[in-house]
């Protein structure tokens, strides 16, 4: 299962990055935002539920 640091590294972008997308509290622009969650969809990943 793909993990924040895995979506980060396929993305090419940092795991706050990845974290400020998932979260949308801090603006994020849109084209860095679509290559983060085409990473997102192409790792198949889903947040902890333990987190």
């Amino acid at each position: 299962m793909a993990n924040m640091k895995d979506v980060a590294k396929h993305a090419g972008v940092s795991v706050a990055t990845v974290s400020n997308v998932i979260s949308g509290k801090k603006f994020v622009s849109p084209e860095l935002k679509s290559v983060v969650l085409d990473s997102i969809n192409a790792l198949q990943y889903r947040p902890s539920k333990i987190a």
